[in-house]
């Protein structure tokens, strides 16, 4: 019995998962450890990113998918899929020093400090995610693709935290706004960044300090980004929930606001749209990002998806089909009956209906 009916919805890069691939990923399954098995899928794939260095995240939510599905089963691991390496275990969380109330002008909380968590073994970064599960309305992840997290230091300690991670895959005002062709949006889309997370703890009441975080963050994470995954973004994008906020920091520092999402998310495969609709904003990074992300390169990163053979043609039977046979009714049984009924019309030109096609079973068909 084969799965791949149910995993037509599992793309990477814009391509199916083949079932030569997916029989694969099954057997490699029983034997390999899950990130073993994601770089071995990465390599067998040739999956890189623009810096050159094989996407494993990517694989990682793949092999997530299709653990789900059932489709496969994977090696157990100890801690969360993507934090598995050998002799390492994901840190316990610590109480973030942070004071009961900080208030006051920016000058008296600063200087103000972004500090890059570089590992998702170190303090830091225990830090940054109790501060985000405890605080923030979507917890601390799971986050999408590359990511980056920061924590937000002042002189009383810690303010808050960030995150950037992977963009969306498709979003309608942005590709719009954009106004890139599918080749360039699927070659160019790590070039845009999603501010996936943004946190100023409560009890931090400083007038203008969620815009000057953001405007430091968007000086910064360019150089971050390049030094951690060898390339540079052009482009930030960020979704702020209408339910809760009205996205004034974002504006204040000098986001440009270009629509709303439908409601969806990245997740929502059955188009359900359960979720509160979000404004959509955008920060340039580089003034040539919109030139930089319509170019469509001569040799893509990925691969293209393969089409299907056009079929070979067919010489009509008789003038019914030369006339008919490239209708297209939705149902095969339909387009047959137009056959019949035309053959039926035709032998009888004088004829009534009823008379032409003969019996009661054909006339109701008609």
């Amino acid at each position: 019995m084969t799965l791949w009916p149910k995993l037509r919805d599992v793309i990477v890069g814009g391509r199916q998962i083949e079932p030569g691939v997916l029989e694969w990923i099954q057997r490699a399954a029983l034997e390999l450890s899950p990130r073993k098995l994601a770089r071995a899928l990465c390599e067998r794939l040739n999956w890189k990113g623009p810096g050159g260095e094989y996407q494993v995240s990517v694989a990682v939510g793949i092999l997530r998918r299709l653990q789900e599905l059932k489709a496969i089963t994977l090696a157990k691991a100890q801690g969360p899929l993507n934090l598995v390496r050998r002799g390492l275990k994901p840190i316990q969380s610590q109480p973030a020093p942070v004071k009961p109330r900080v208030s006051g002008s920016l000058e008296e909380v600063g200087p103000v400090e972004l500090v890059l968590v570089k590992s998702r073994f170190s303090p830091k970064y225990a830090i940054w995610r109790q501060m985000l599960e405890e605080h923030h309305y979507l917890g601390s992840g799971p986050l999408a693709g590359h990511q980056l997290r920061y924590l937000v230091k002042g002189s009383g300690g810690w303010l808050g935290g960030l995150a950037f991670s992977a963009a969306a895959l498709q979003l309608k005002d942005r590709d719009q706004w954009i106004e890139w062709s599918h080749p360039a949006r699927r070659e160019n889309l790590p070039y845009v960044i999603n501010n996936s997370r943004f946190l100023v703890l409560p009890g931090v009441e400083v007038a203008g300090l969620a815009a000057h975080i953001l405007s430091w963050a968007m000086r910064q994470v360019s150089q971050d980004w390049w030094e951690q995954f060898g390339y540079r973004p052009v482009l930030a994008e960020t979704f702020v929930d209408l339910a809760r906020y009205r996205a004034t920091c974002y504006l204040a520092a000098q986001w440009k606001l270009i629509g709303t999402t439908q409601g969806r998310g990245r997740q929502d495969r059955d188009r359900q749209q359960a979720l509160s609709k979000k404004l959509v904003l955008v920060y340039p990074l580089e003034t040539d990002f919109r030139q930089k992300l319509c170019a469509e390169p001569a040799q893509g990163r990925l691969e293209p998806k393969p089409g299907r053979p056009a079929p070979a043609p067919v010489e009509p039977a008789d003038w019914a089909e030369e006339e008919f046979g490239g209708c297209d009714l939705g149902d095969q049984r339909l387009q047959e009956r137009l056959l019949i009924l035309s053959r039926d019309l035709m032998a009888h030109p004088t004829m009534s209906l009823p008379q032409a096609c003969g019996d009661k079973a054909k006339t109701k068909a008609a």
